[in-house]
């Protein structure tokens, strides 16, 4: 058996809100980079809540999959961030 060591949680590094997004993707939209450990660094999009504050630097995260966006009106699934438990 092979053990997964992938993290799943992590550290925000760099978060910007686009306030035009790419065809398929609803705006706003939060990206950016997050540190998942000693030598691996993710980009992806964040599931944020809408309370007026966008994940910052230092916030701890959450690595899970869902939907990023659609394509011809199907969902295309992803890496996405979620609020961790310590926010």
């Amino acid at each position: 058996m092979i053990e997964d060591l992938s993290p799943t949680a992590g550290m925000v590094y760099e978060a910007v809100m686009m306030s035009m997004a790419p065809a398929g993707f609803d705006a706003p939209l939060w990206v950016g980079y997050v540190d998942m450990g000693a030598s691996l660094r993710v980009y992806a999009r964040f599931d944020w809540p809408d309370d007026g504050i966008g994940p910052a630097h230092g916030d701890p995260v959450d690595l899970t999959w869902g939907v990023v966006r659609t394509d011809d009106g199907e969902p295309v699934w992803g890496p996405v961030f979620t609020p961790g438990a310590a926010r």
